[in-house]
């Protein structure tokens, strides 16, 4: 089954805190595993206090335009949802 939506790695650029200015995005996405009826797991980690370090930042870009927003189930079982920021070259709307 095809999955509904792609996980990359982006890098994000801000004029200011409510300007992107461009999204830059991984050449790979994360390889999905469907562990039910509509539900998805990746696996993969990541180090944000690195500097310099690209494509840090993990983002969910759905394929089928405007879904119901996604989220994170944490390890603890707790939800984090999350939220859109739209490429201002490409209109794509990517989950952060």
């Amino acid at each position: 089954m095809e999955t509904p939506f792609v996980i990359k790695f982006i890098e994000t650029k801000w004029h200011d805190k409510q300007t992107l200015v461009s999204v830059s995005e991984s050449e790979y996405s994360l390889k999905l595993e469907q562990t039910g009826n509509n539900a998805f797991s990746a696996h993969t980690t990541i180090y944000p206090k690195v500097d310099e370090l690209r494509f840090a930042q993990l983002a969910i870009k759905t394929k089928q335009g405007d879904q119901s927003p996604p989220y994170i189930v944490m390890p603890n079982g707790d939800r984090k949802q999350l939220e859109s920021i739209t490429d201002p070259a490409s209109n794509a709307v990517w989950w952060v």
